[in-house]
């Protein structure tokens, strides 16, 4: 297999198998070699032997090569520091052993020179190319600097001002020599057999042999390292590939696109803390590069600049590994501003057939994508002017739909024999913008018909028939502004109105949406700044008001409106499931209630965005509105973009017939919104610019136009709105216009990219332009507040400000804000909150931001909001886990609101929502109990793979009780149907709890296993295990609720059995049992037991129908709805069996119609 270790420099592999550090300064000489031939000589491999054996062809050659130059490298005590394309850069430590380095470093080059004669000629099938090889060496004090995340690849870099004097050689030499700088040669002329030769006006010796003795060493055995040591110095899939012996599979020719950056900023000779400096850089670009999955091939330092090489499509592909890599650029045009030490930085890219995979020798090895692609982004690169990103052509053809482009003409290139087009890239060309909200004060414009479509739609409603409508369009096509519109409609003629605003942060929160709803049918808005008490007492009257009978279930509304209101026995005794099903079924007759009072209007804002309680919600009500007052209106973004919640396809698959597509706003509504946001007509080029830059998009052309007139490129005269006539003469210049009648007219191809509007092209840019005119103490507010969301309240928004301004002063800086229309009032005092407009708006500003600003205020945030709502557990997690979590309070913080995030949702049956937060805190801590709960949520979710590949998981884990994850693995089995393992994991579970004397989660384990053998119909083994458990009951009386769950699965095995009155004894006791605990749910389940048996033995049909009333009536004081509807199957089944045919019809309708609603 091959050795890992081979991909570390030779000297720093002897140090980390002795467990010593290479010291960070030392002299020596630098030696570097320049192959050229290589990449004739891949195109020719591949045209002669195709391109899978091509590659073959090429990797053996190179390594033969790398193999003939690296061993004298090796010989001569030197080491190979890294690979740059053709070339490899080597060093020669003085520290290594007499001779100096200087001498030693020149033998290795003489010997190169000598190795590489024997290429002169490599023949292939239709032809021959030659390679050639050019070394320079320079001496005297260097740095070297270990850098990078572990976790992605670490690299051995050089550093200092040598290098400088080696780039000034290297430009200096020609083929077939052996150059030194003037400074290196200093004294040592005697031993060096040459000439000098003047170049560039520099003096450099030309090196033809060595007087000194300097004899090459045996190559030394090779150093294996252990996996902890290697691993960081290699690409993950690399030494993945590696580890499974399959590294000759690395090699091949593939498409690949090559990033080159170059920055600078960094002295090593003036600033000690330049090579941490370098350190924190690279470990940044590692993770924007990891982020777009590509890989950074190659580091390069020097005092004047330095570069680095990033590959997309190697070792890893996709199919827009050109859109990646441009993606990736963008990011990194960041550096500057995320690291200060950083001055400048430049890009080239560039795609094309690559030559990907390990090469070098035995002794050194390195992972390359080579091509004549990667020497044009290259060439891009130092093209670039400072923070300018340069793509080749057929770049700009794989990303010209996604980013804004403009063509710079055709540039000549070394090495190239014609120009070849480039193109700088401007932006992205779309965003992904956020949902647009219902505060829009104008007119409604180019909605005719659809408004017209959503009427009808009302006029069934109030008729009686109940409706689900969905409005569906791209973000800020305008869906919020016609809901506004035909809400003030309904309102009109006399429905009331309920609305609640799904939010891209609140998915994990449950009922975020739907609870707005619900604190405005239980009269509760407006109330949040009264304390919790008070609110409890006003609901409280609201439901006794509207039914009594609800006030069992009160504690239920507490998950809705998030309220802390304590369980009853009666709710306390719910499992998640039936707590969610006993929710939904109170809120359902709430909405069904208030619709009878009066026509109802429920509006769902970014339905996208829903958390999985309230879609569960909303589907369940979506299924019962048929014959009622309601109308349910659904605004969502187009079908498979930002889907979240598992239960929204089966919400939009009810709504199918009653959909209304927003599409964009055609030139007649874009010029009608443009004129009444302005107030006075405009003119047509001015919005045919608007319109070709918006595309009929309603919110990106409100921002155009704000952007516009803020910076005074769209002004206004007695005639209306026009462009200035400086904006008009770069139009002209830039060929964007022509004259028609007298008129200027916008060009339908007009290239505005090259034209300066004031701000960026695209909307994002749009956003930021505008928050840069913000005065900076308002800027900094409208940062803070893009912090805490969407919607921030002024009193938390004052206790995090680090200038602490008197809150006159910050209550104006907002007001500024919501004149500006960045922000509007969504609650009035003594509580002020605001929400931002757009959501897109605060997200641009939020991304502003550093990432360590970002943290300092979410953890601000979290402290504040945690010493004021300590129940607001969702937000706490979400701030917590965004803070500084090398903070260990904050990283415990996190973790803690986290597991509590988690835990409420379970209560609520959200599942998927739990298990989220559940793997969150897994990622910052392992741990077994977590772990144990992520297996419980995978089960209850249904997703077998995952639930097996987390057992598999938990079985590594330290600490994990034996009899917990043996109950779990025949929970797994189990539900796989595969009997035989669920028991042997059970007799496993019995085994640990015996040897723990653990009597209680043995008397568990018993009533699996009697269940598991039920199943199966093994009744005998069956009715043993369950009687083992009664025999350990006896002794612990306390044990209530295990004792009624054997005496609930007994007694059905009795009834399975045919032993009627065995079965009714055990019943009996189960259901005493249940009334003793007040568990209303379990003595449901018992009664409907019971009515069964009383049927089968006796065919007691009065008896049954008492126990299925008794069942029904506690089913539906706990709202259990799935069990109200079987015992009114099972009441219209006795009741026929009586003769009394029209109970039983009544019964067995209202049955179907709780099954429909259910699905």
């Amino acid at each position: 297999m091959e050795n890992p270790a081979a991909y570390i420099p030779l000297d720093r592999r002897r140090a980390l198998a002795a467990g010593a550090e290479l010291p960070i300064h030392t002299t020596g000489a630098a030696l570097f070699a320049d192959i050229s031939g290589f990449t004739p000589l891949t195109e020719a491999l591949a045209l002669a032997y195709g391109p899978r054996r091509g590659a073959d062809e090429l990797t053996r050659r190179l390594n033969e090569v790398y193999s003939a130059i690296i061993a004298p490298v090796h010989g001569f005590g030197g080491a190979v520091i890294g690979f740059s394309g053709d070339a490899i850069s080597c060093w020669f430590d003085d520290g290594y052993g007499a001779p100096a380095g200087l001498l030693r470093a020149c033998a290795a080059a003489l010997a190169i020179q000598q190795a590489v004669t024997a290429f002169a000629r490599l023949d292939y099938p239709g032809g021959h190319l030659s390679l050639a090889i050019k070394t320079v060496v320079t001496a005297g004090p260097i740095q070297r600097h270990r850098v990078g995340d572990p976790n992605s690849r670490l690299i051995d870099v050089l550093a200092g001002g040598l290098l400088e004097r080696m780039s000034q050689t290297e430009q200096a030499a020609g083929q077939g020599e052996v150059l030194l700088d003037e400074a290196s040669v200093c004294g040592w002329e005697t031993w060096l057999t040459g000439a000098w030769v003047a170049r560039n006006g520099f003096r450099f010796w030309r090196v033809e042999a060595i007087t000194a003795d300097v004899v090459a060493q045996e190559p030394e055995t090779p150093i294996s390292l252990s996996e902890h040591l290697v691993r960081p110095w290699l690409l993950p899939p690399v030494y993945a590939r590696i580890r499974s012996q399959q590294g000759r599979f690395l090699a091949e020719l593939r498409p690949a696109t090559a990033l080159f950056l170059k920055f600078a900023g960094l002295d090593f000779e003036a600033n000690p803390e330049a090579g941490s400096q370098l350190d924190r850089y690279i470990r940044w670009v590692q993770s924007v590069v990891d982020r777009f999955e590509g890989s950074l091939i190659q580091l390069t330092t020097g005092d004047k600049g330095s570069y680095l090489y990033a590959a997309f499509g190697a070792p890893v592909a996709h199919d827009d590994d050109a859109q990646r890599a441009v993606s990736a650029a963008l990011a990194l045009a960041d550096s500057p501003r995320r690291y200060p030490f950083i001055s400048a930085v430049q890009m080239g890219i560039s795609h094309g057939r690559m030559r990907v995979g390990a090469y070098g020798s035995e002794s050194q090895r390195t992972y390359g994508v080579l091509g004549d692609e990667t020497n044009v982004a290259a060439r891009l690169m130092s093209k670039a002017e400072p923070g300018q990103i340069l793509i080749s052509q057929r770049v700009a053809g794989l990303v010209d739909e996604r980013f804004q482009l403009r063509s710079l003409g055709a540039m000549r290139f070394k090495g190239k024999s014609e120009p070849l087009p480039v193109f700088a890239v401007e932006g992205e060309r779309t965003l992904s913008g956020d949902e647009y909200r219902s505060l829009f004060l104008g007119r409604l414009e180019g909605r005719t018909a659809e408004l017209a479509q959503m009427q009808g739609v009302l006029a069934a409603v109030l008729d009686g028939r109940g409706r689900l409508l969905r409005v569906q369009g791209e973000a800020g096509v305008g869906k919020s502004h016609l809901a506004a519109v035909f809400l003030e409609e309904a309102q009109r003629l006399g429905a009331q109105a309920a609305v609640g605003a799904c939010q891209s942060t609140g998915q994990e929160a449950a009922y975020g949406s739907v609870g707005m709803i619900a604190r405005q049918l239980l009269g509760l808005a407006g109330q949040e700044g009264r304390s919790v008490a008070a609110q409890i007492d006003q609901l409280q009257a609201t439901l006794s008001a509207l039914n009594p009978e609800w006030l069992v279930r009160l504690p239920l509304l507490g998950d809705l409106l998030r309220l802390p209101i304590p369980d009853n026995p009666t709710t306390a005794a719910f499992t998640p499931q039936l707590r969610q099903e006993a929710l939904i079924a109170l809120a359902l007759e709430i909405v069904l209630l208030r619709a009878r009072q009066r026509p109802l209007l429920l509006l769902i804002e970014d339905l996208h965005w829903i958390d999985e309680a309230s879609a569960r919600l909303v589907v369940a009500l979506a299924r019962v509105i048929g014959e009622s007052q309601i109308l349910l209106l659904l605004l969502h973004r187009p079908l498979g973009a930002d889907v979240v919640a598992p239960v929204l396809g089966e919400l939009l698959a009810l709504g199918e017939e009653g959909v209304v597509e927003l599409a964009e706003l055609p030139l007649e509504g874009v010029a009608a919104l443009v004129s009444n946001r302005l107030g006075d007509p405009v003119d047509e080029l001015a919005l045919a610019l608007i319109q070709m830059q918006a595309q009929g998009n309603a919110f990106f052309t409100e921002e155009l136009v704000d952007a516009l007139t803020e910076s005074r490129l769209l002004v206004q005269d007695g005639a209306g709105w026009h462009l200035t006539a400086h904006l008009l003469a770069q139009l002209q210049a830039d060929g964007c216009v022509q004259r028609v009648d007298g008129r200027w007219r916008l060009l339908a191809d007009a290239p505005l990219s090259a034209v300066s509007l004031g701000m960026p092209d695209t909307i994002h840019g749009a956003i930021l332009s505008r928050l840069d005119r913000l005065p900076e103490d308002v800027k900094l507010a409208l940062k803070l507040a893009s912090v805490i969301g969407r919607v921030f309240e002024l009193d938390l928004l004052a206790a995090i400000h680090p200038g602490s301004p008197a809150s006159g002063e910050l209550l104006e800086q907002i007001e500024t804000l919501s004149r500006r229309d960045f922000a509007r009032l969504e609650r009035p005092q003594p509580h002020l909150t605001y929400i931002f407009k757009h959501n897109i708006t605060q997200e641009v500003v939020y991304k502003t931001l550093l990432e360590s600003q970002q943290r300092e205020v979410h953890t601000a945030v979290a402290e504040r909001l945690e010493s004021i709502d300590p129940q607001a557990i969702e937000r706490l997690a979400f701030h917590y886990r965004h803070g500084d979590l090398s903070l260990p309070p904050v990283r415990d913080k996190a973790l803690y609101y986290l597991d509590a995030a988690g835990a409420r949702a379970k209560r609520d049956y959200a599942n998927e929502t739990a298990l989220g937060y559940v793997e969150r805190a897994l990622a910052l801590e392992m741990g077994w109990e977590r772990q144990t709960a992520k297996v419980d949520l995978l089960h209850i979710v249904g997703r077998r793979d995952e639930e097996q590949a987390a057992l598999d998981r938990l079985d590594g884990l330290a600490g994990v009780p034996p009899l917990d994850a043996q109950l779990l693995w025949g929970q797994f089995h189990e539900a796989m149907s595969d009997y035989p393992a669920a028991l042997a994991a059970m007799d496993a579970a019995a085994y640990s709890a015996r040897t723990a004397a653990d009597s209680r989660g043995l008397i568990r384990v018993l009533g699996r296993t009697g269940l598991i053998h039920w199943r199966q119909g093994n009744y005998t083994e069956s009715a043993t295990v369950y009687g083992q458990a009664l025999e350990l009951l006896a002794a612990s009386p306390d044990w209530a609720a295990e004792e009624a769950e054997i005496r609930y699965g007994l007694g059905i095995l009795h009834r399975q059995q045919g032993k009627f009155v065995e079965a009714q004894a055990e019943l009996e006791a189960a259901l005493a049992l249940a009334r003793r605990l007040e568990n209303r749910p379990d003595e449901a389940k018992v009664l409907a037991a019971l009515a069964s048996v009383a049927e089968l033995h006796r065919n007691d049909y009065p008896a049954s129908l008492s126990y299925n009333l008794q069942a029904l009536a506690l089913r539906r004081q706990i709202g259990d709805r799935a069990g109200e509807g079987a015992s009114l199957l099972a009441l219209g089944q006795s009741n026929s069996r009586l003769g009394q045919y029209t109970e039983a019809l009544n019964a067995l309708e209202e049955a179907l119609l709780i099954q429909q609603a259910l699905g």
